[in-house]
This record gives C-alpha cells, structure tokens and sequence, in this order.
C-alpha cells in the first residue's frame, strides 16, 4: 500500500471524493524531497485541503481528530508513516506496505512519535443531496409545460420516455460539470469512489484524447446536445413517436461504440458515459415494445428537433465556456496559494529579482518552435509534475497559436534513479525527439494532455539507441538544474 494509498484514503474517511489515487501518486513522486512530511504537506495544499503538520504531545490523544497520518518508530517498520484510525480504547493503523495493525492506545504511544498529519473534515452537508429552490420550481415548471403541450396525447409511454430524457440532460449535465472539474453530487456519487479506479476515472475518460471527435467536440457536447435536444422538442411539439424512434434506433450504434472505446482503447469506465448508454437503451427499449402507428416523414417535428438541437448547442457552448472560465480562475487560484506557502523563494524572489540567464545545454538541448525567433523560453519541468501541465498548456499555445514566433526551450529534472516513473516518461520523450523533433513534440503534447502511461508507452515506441542517449541527455539536464540550483519544477 504506496504513501499515495495512505494519503487516498484519509482524504476519503474526511469526506474528500474527487482526487484520485493517479492525481495524489503524481504529486508525491514529483515532488523534490519525496518522501517525507513536506512532500505529503505540499500535495495536500495543491489540492487545496486545509491540513496540518505538528508534533502533540502523547497526552492529547483524546482531542485529536478520529482519522490522521501519524509517524512512528518500531524495529518492525522502521521510521514510518501510518494511517490511524481511533477506535474508543483501541487503536488501529494502515502501513504503506499493505498491513493493518489494532493495539491499545498505550502501545501505540511507545512507537509514535507525537508527529501527525491532519486534514480540514469536510461538512457532512457538503455530502448531502442539495434541492435549491431554483432548481425545484424549475423542474416542476418544465413538467407543467410537458404537461399542458401533452394533455391532448398523453400516454404511459410518452410520459416516462420525457422522464428518460430528463434524467439523461441531467447526467450529461454533470458529465459537462465533470470534464470541467465542477463538483456536483451526482458526480461523487457514481464517479467519487476512491476505493475503485474503474467508477473513479469519469474525468480520465471524457478528457482522453480519444474519446474527442471530429470538428472538435466531445462525448460530453454531443450528450447534452442529444437530450437537450429531445427535452425542448417533447416541450415545444410534444411527442413524435416516428422520428423519436428513429433516434432511438441511430442511438444504439453509438451506445456499442462508446462501450468498445471504453474497454479497448481508453481502458478505463466512466460511470456516467454507462449510465447515459443505459438511458438510451432504455429509450429505444420502450419504444421498440410499445411501437402503435410510426409516422417516420413527420417533417415539422423533425424541423422541431433540428431547431431545439440548435438551440440546446448554443446554450451549452455559453455554459461550457463559463465553465472554463471558473476552471482558469481557480487554477490560478491554488496557483497563487501555492506561491503564498514557499516564503523563502517568495522572499527571495522579491528581495533579488534575479535572472536566470540561459546558457546551453551542449549537445543536450530540446528546441522546439522557430530556430531563427529572438524570443526564447526555457522551461525546467517534469512529466509527474501537476503544475507542469497547466504550465505545458501555456507553453503549447505559445508554441502554436502565439501571436508570434518562439522558441521553447525544454530542460528535464527528473530523479537520478533509472526505474523511477519520472525517468522513464522523460527518457522516452528525449529519445522521441531524439527521433525527430516533431516526433518528440507529439510525444511531449500528448503526454501533458492528459495520457494514460501504458498506453502512451506503445503509442510512442523508440529504438534501444536514442533509449540510451536518452540517459546522457538526461544527466546533463540534471547537472545544468543543479550547477544553477533549479531543484523544483516547473521553473520558466
């Protein structure tokens, strides 16, 4: 049971769901002084859970909270971090080598240090099904709406299949929330389970690269513009059993494709894409069993769906974009917290403004962008670390949608150790743009968008060459940070 198992599960007994075991391994290892207590410290404070490091004394074991990271000292374990977990008169504790261990409280003092790591526990509220008032006047005024376009032709049949189509708006809608890290109730319940990466990857799977299509959209636009679509058709035209069946028969396709790519290409399940398919065939089940007369030419109705398919794109495209814009604001947020919580390299930089002046790797340098631009970058970054891949966002635009032309400059600060995963990302992006640059930029781009590791690995292959001139290049990137002593990452 690695650290980053540890430190899950705490964030889980205290109520936080959305970070999952991938996100908190990728902090910790990238960190500079994993492992140790500031390493578990700082992930906790990127992702923005209240936490504190202190030394109590043994004898406030009553006032300490009832699920913390202790350190103790055992000739068992050695100097060792543990999940606690208080129970009354007894004492029960996780290693990170898989063990549990229950004892009394006054053996558990003989190896504790008075060391703990506690976080902030989230308000059980924050849990609970919230029913704004907006939210239910709403609903219940579209179900009036529903119901009045509807009294003339209102049946068992429509009435649950406009259910059906509510229900899935509102999972697409927190699909959309989802793919922009927007928390949302339903979105713990069926994508928050920690304890199972196959219900905890929601986001993994709509933001994969595989999962965009053409003309840029994505899983998530194409589902809200599909229900939203049916939702405002069966309220304006009520229901059209004809075309609507036709939809339902075009679903199944989709359903079944979006299946495969989950469990053949992207390899991991996202419980909402399969709560979505399920709406849909459930859509198409109960028009195929109850079909009565099928008027597929219905050309108003289909000029109907064509105008509220419009008008559900339009909507989304504004609360998408809203969207984005909070997710921008708030990484820049934790951004500037992040800064706040290093006061030495905050003093330091306002007391010196020093300019780190760039001098050439040798034969080692990674140079992407324009050869001839006067406007250079460099970067010092790392493949694990989370701030580098809203750093490589910035970078990337630079690269190919900038105003002007620029050169990036890209230096790797990776762990010495070979099998370190660090190492192994960064050592077969070297050997990519050992390849050719472009060939690297493609690796490198594909990785900070968001890659799965084993998939990347074979997307990407490299020949046993550039993999050992890879590990030069490597060396000499690590000994340039050091000489000018650029141990963190990113550094611009």
């Amino acid at each position: 049971m690695p650290m980053e198992i540890l430190l899950h599960q705490l964030l889980l007994k205290n109520g936080y769901s959305r970070y999952s075991e991938r996100q908190i391994h990728g902090q910790l290892h990238s960190h500079p002084e994993f492992p140790s207590l500031r390493a578990i410290t700082d992930s906790l404070d990127y992702f923005h859970v209240e936490n504190l490091a202190l030394s109590v004394p043994k004898e406030s074991w009553e006032e300490l909270p009832p699920n913390f990271l202790a350190q103790i000292q055992s000739s068992e374990l050695g100097d060792a971090f543990v999940r606690v977990e208080k129970k009354g008169t007894s004492v029960r504790y996780f290693t990170d080598r898989g063990k549990r261990y229950t004892c009394t409280v006054e053996e558990f003092s003989e190896t504790w240090t008075g060391i703990i790591v506690a976080v902030d526990e989230q308000s059980k509220m924050n849990n609970r099904l919230k029913v704004p008032v907006v939210s239910t006047l709403g609903l219940l005024a579209v179900v009036v709406i529903w119901g009045l376009n509807s009294a003339g032709d209102l049946h068992w049949v429509s009435g649950l299949y406009f259910a059906l189509s509510l229900l899935g708006l509102a999972v697409a809608y927190t699909l959309g929330k989802e793919a922009y890290a927007e928390s949302t109730w339903l979105g713990q319940q069926v994508c928050g389970n920690g304890q199972n990466t196959a219900t905890s990857s929601c986001s993994q799977v709509i933001n994969a690269s595989q999962s965009r299509l053409p003309f840029g959209l994505t899983l998530t636009d194409v589902a809200i513009g599909y229900f939203g679509m049916l939702v405002l058709a069966q309220l304006a035209f009520g229901f059209g059993r004809g075309p609507l069946t036709v939809l339902a028969w075009a679903s199944l396709p989709v359903v079944l494709l979006t299946w495969g790519a989950q469990a053949l290409v992207i390899r991991k399940w996202c419980g909402l894409c399969l709560s979505l398919s399920l709406l849909l065939v459930a859509q198409w089940g109960l028009l195929f069993s109850n079909p009565g007369s099928l008027e597929l030419l219905e050309t108003s109705y289909w000029t109907g769906l064509a105008a509220a398919a419009v008008v559900a794109a339009l909507t989304w495209k504004h609360l998408s974009n809203t969207m984005q814009l909070r997710k921008n604001q708030h990484k820049l947020k934790v951004s500037l917290l992040a800064f706040k919580r290093h006061p030495e390299l905050r003093d330091y930089l306002i007391a010196q403004n020093p300019k780190v002046t760039y001098a050439p790797l040798s034969n080692h340098q990674i140079l992407i962008g324009d050869d001839q631009s006067t406007n250079s970058v460099t970067t010092v970054i790392n493949p694990l670390c989370g701030y580098c891949t809203d750093s490589f966002a910035v970078y990337r635009n630079l690269i190919e949608e900038g105003p002007f032309d620029v050169q990036l400059r890209m230096v790797f600060l990776v762990p010495e150790n070979p099998k370190h995963e660090a190492y192994v990302l960064a050592q077969r992006m070297v050997a990519c743009y050992l390849q050719s640059p472009e060939y690297g930029w493609k690796a490198i781009t594909a990785w900070f968008s968001g890659a799965e590791k084993d998939i990347w690995l074979q997307q990407f292959p490299t020949n046993a060459t550039h993999e050992e001139e890879a590990m030069a290049w490597l060396q000499a990137h690590r000994q340039w940070c050091v000489e000018r002593q650029l141990l963190y990452t990113p550094i611009t």
